[in-house]
């Protein structure tokens, strides 16, 4: 029994000494195999951004794609608020347009293409004008793009500008992913707000050659749906009980010597208005008489004085479309493992057609020679000075249309050159041009509801109104602003950039960015020509278009 017991046992261990040996073998074998292991997708992003972390001299971030043009999130902008530390400016639509970095603005920024030097002569947001280095990158689809990266504390090889960040834009290449690839994508983002689904379709080819030679195309277009719809008011002003300043009664205006302090937008008018005499039959006024605003208020002259309501407060909806057309086209050549040459080329354009209308729930300018002085009755003001409620008599809608007619291109062109001279000397070189164009057409179209009585409930984020006649309906007696003869303006934005740079970069050491040495120059140029047409008074635009126009006779036809 022992004996058997014995051979059982070596038997055992002979096969677990094969068994080892074999696994051994296989392991070798693999080993062999396996000259490398490349891990795509998330992980490898995670990856890649976790060594660009490691191995940066200074605080930053790196966002890379996680396959081919795929990007997180829909907009440059939005991907880079990922990053701690990024805050993102939106525009009026609310998409991400431009983004600040430690707390300071857009322009304190520095935004960099491939690592040159770019401008773009887009007016920023809706209702706002660029007049700076900002950038707006809502222009650039994502699906473009391979990595984006921040550096939030500057670098000798930096280019300057980039006070509170240092941002680099890197285009895809046909090496990033080599072999031949396509992607398609279509993708629709559906609003409740206007029901509408905006579109996005984009095709991405590259190939490389003998692995040599690669070339890279991808177009992107889409279509984007607005609507907004909002409440807006530009702080708060005070008002008083105005009086005509001369015999004739062709103006008038507050006593700011008297007891009428403060910025008086709004007057007061102490003679009675139509609205108010049919309101109080029992009072026997006729039209014209004069009557004490402190008194019909509820307030104290000194309340009524301090007395606030929201200044141009008015409703109002934005809605419109955008569309994008952008498109890349990138060659590399890598003759041998110490150079790669690569010439970049990136096309944007868009399109956009906006319509803004607004309505200010009173009219500003309310002067009593113009008959448009309000008379205020059963007023309410809080311990902020602020009148929550009342009523008004002899107000107006007074409606504002913004009409935006806008164009935008850019085109950019990278030569560059990536060479490993020894094994302990790299030059870089590379040189830039672009150039962009913004146009747009702004006509403002100004026009009032004939006089109402407006109640008003101030309580709340949004203020409540009751008028006495239906200012949804076209045919109460709307009007153009012809009492101040403000009926139209028109604003022209034209802006144009251009810049170019070479570059030229040397490192010396094996790990030049931690113990070797780093030198090189650069030279930039950048222009921006900004031309820009309005605050006239537009009397020819308004003689010889408007008011022989079917358009201001009958302007009820052309409401809805």
């Amino acid at each position: 029994m022992t004996k058997t017991r014995r051979i059982l046992a070596g038997g055992l261990g002979l096969a677990g000494m094969l068994a080892c040996t074999s696994a051994l073998n296989a392991q070798a074998a693999d080993e062999a195999q396996l000259d490398e292991i490349v891990v795509t997708g998330y992980r490898g992003t995670l990856l890649n951004s976790t060594n660009a972390k490691r191995d940066s001299v200074g605080f930053g971030d790196v966002i890379f794609a996680d396959d081919i043009g795929k990007l997180p999130s829909q907009n440059l902008a939005e991907s880079i608020n990922r990053i701690p530390g990024v805050k993102i400016n939106r525009d009026v639509t609310g998409e991400g347009q431009q983004i600040s970095v430690r707390g300071l603005g857009p322009s304190f920024t520095k935004i960099v293409l491939n690592g040159n030097n770019i401008a773009v002569a887009s007016d920023g947001n809706l209702t706002g004008t660029n007049a700076n280095r900002e950038v707006d990158l809502d222009i650039f689809p994502t699906e473009l793009f391979s990595s984006l990266a921040v550096a939030k504390t500057p670098t000798a090889e930096h280019l300057e500008g980039g006070t509170s960040g240092y941002v680099n834009l890197r285009t895809m290449r046909p090496f990033d992913n080599p072999g031949q690839n396509f992607r398609f994508s279509a993708e629709g983002a559906y609003t409740d707000i206007n029901e509408k689904i905006s579109p996005t379709l984009s095709g991405i080819y590259s190939n490389t050659f003998n692995d040599t030679f690669g070339v890279l195309f991808g177009v992107v277009a889409t279509r984007k749906d607005y609507r907004v719809d909002g409440y807006e008011t530009i702080g708060f002003s005070d008002g008083c009980v105005a009086e005509y300043t001369n015999p004739e009664r062709t103006n008038s205006g507050c006593d700011t010597s008297g007891p009428w302090a403060g910025r008086n937008h709004y007057m007061y008018t102490p003679y009675a208005t139509a609205d108010y005499v049919a309101a109080h039959p029992e009072l026997g006024l006729s039209v014209g008489d004069r009557i004490d605003p402190v008194a019909t208020s509820g307030l104290t002259r000194d309340q009524l004085d301090r007395g606030i309501l929201p200044y141009l407060g008015r409703g109002l909806y934005t809605i419109g479309d955008r569309d994008a057309t952008s498109a890349l086209a990138s060659f590399q050549f890598q003759p041998n493992d110490r150079m790669d040459f690569a010439f970049d080329i990136l096309y944007a354009e868009t399109e956009r057609n906006f319509d803004r209308v607004e309505a200010m729930n009173w009219g500003r300018r309310n002067f009593i020679h113009l008959d448009a002085g309000w008379i205020p009755e059963n007023f309410v003001i809080d311990e902020n000075q602020v009148i929550t409620q009342g009523t008004l008599y002899n107000t107006h809608v007074w409606v504002g249309h913004r009409a935006y007619r806008e164009d935008f291109d850019f085109i950019s062109y990278m030569p560059s050159l990536s060479w490993q001279i020894t094994d302990t000397f790299r030059m870089n070189v590379s040189a830039s041009y672009t150039e962009s164009e913004f146009e747009r057409d702004e006509p403002y179209f100004l026009y009032m509801s004939p006089a109402v009585t407006a109640h008003y409930v101030g309580l709340g984020d949004v203020p409540t109104f009751n008028y006495s006649l239906d200012i949804s309906r076209p045919d109460i007696g709307w009007r153009w602003d012809d009492i101040q003869n403000d009926q139209i303006r028109f604003q022209r934005n034209l802006r144009e950039t251009e810049t170019t740079g070479f570059h030229a970069d040397f490192a010396l050491g094996e790990e030049p960015d931690r113990t070797g040495l780093k030198f090189g120059f650069a030279y930039d140029e950048a222009s921006r020509d900004l031309v820009f047409y309005g605050g006239g008074n537009n009397t020819a635009l308004k003689e010889n278009h408007l008011f022989p126009s079917d358009a201001y006779a009958n302007i009820e036809n052309y409401l809805v």
